[in-house]
């Protein structure tokens, strides 16, 4: 599978500013190799990349994670490996695993919990024709971090498009989904559960109105002026999109330096991409009032926590 996400979206471009107060500050820029200069992609270990030209203008590519936290994990802790396949691992015994998960989350309170949620947002909304799920991680992948974290992740995504096409009458509903680290293990696998894994740019060009978009805790940088930016899904489970705005409104009211999730030594984002990226959550917040928490998951502390459930409402909730 090709790990290029280039051209998924074009960031904001910085603008200088003549009166911000970091610039008596000198930063030491990391140096360029000549391929590096000549070629302004530069590939990071995770399938995305790095453009580190022109120098006028900082455009941000970052990795798309599997952690917990509304910022996420650096490049380096994902669930991303290093393409090769755990030893001993199967589709089968994947399948046997997924399957025993699968029995262990339809018994739980969080299980219960986001039917709840589920049946709330089917009072105000109304199908949805297909699923797109993003930054998964991977479920087989060597020395790949915590596969048992995006294996839940997984359940959870599946658990809620089965709820959702009881909806539908017998009527199919696509599924998709895109991790530049899925092995071709993971690709199996979710293709036997009826999952189409799609390259880049494809899920956000099947992301609609009628739409179900799982993104679990997909790094701020990527997920509002990547996806969020324009995308306006029926339903959305994903990062606490308002608890972004609100951080992000902070950074940018006292100036404080952002460093992206590319892992590369003085890569910073400009304050001119955080308050982008800011007016992006506002607006996303502002449209999608209803909200359900997915809340903690007793088999694993930090695979579903902090993920909340939000849909369309004509009018806000208080």
């Amino acid at each position: 599978m090709s790990n290029n996400l280039a051209g998924w979206y074009e960031p904001p471009k910085s603008k200088s500013n003549p009166n911000s107060s970091r610039q008596h500050r000198k930063k030491t820029k990391p140096s360029l190799s000549h391929s590096q200069k000549r070629n302004p992609n530069v590939a990071l270990d995770d399938g995305w990349n790095l453009v580190t030209n022109p120098p006028s203008a900082r455009r941000l590519q970052s990795s798309v994670p599997n952690s917990s936290g509304i910022l996420g994990k650096g490049i380096n802790d994902n669930a991303g490996g290093n393409g090769k396949i755990q030893p001993g691992l199967s589709l089968e015994g994947l399948k046997l695993e997924f399957a025993r998960m699968e029995t262990q989350y339809k018994e739980s309170a969080c299980a219960r919990r986001v039917q709840g949620i589920v049946d709330t947002w089917r009072k105000s909304s109304g199908e949805v024709a297909n699923a797109v799920c993003l930054a998964l991680g991977s479920f087989s992948a060597e020395g790949g971090g915590d596969r048992m974290r995006s294996l839940w992740q997984l359940v959870l995504f599946m658990f809620v498009v089965e709820e959702l096409r009881q909806s539908r009458k017998g009527e199919e509903m696509e599924v998709f989904a895109q991790e530049p680290r899925f092995t071709d293990l993971d690709v199996e696998f979710l293709t036997a559960l009826g999952v189409d894994v799609v390259q880049p740019p494809e899920a956000k060009n099947r992301i609609e109105e009628t739409s179900f978009l799982y993104a679990p805790f997909l790094q701020w940088e990527v997920l509002l002026p990547g996806v969020l930016h324009d995308a306006r899904p029926t339903l959305f489970l994903g990062n606490d999109v308002a608890g972004m705005a609100a951080m992000l409104q902070e950074l940018g009211k006292y100036g404080l330096g952002v460093t992206s999730h590319s892992g590369q030594e003085g890569d910073e984002i400009s304050m001119d991409v955080v308050a982008e990226c800011a007016k992006i959550a506002r607006d996303f917040w502002d449209l999608y009032q209803g909200r359900g928490d997915v809340g903690s998951f007793e088999e694993h502390e930090t695979a579903l926590r902090g993920l909340v459930m939000m849909w369309k409402e004509d009018e806000p909730v208080g």
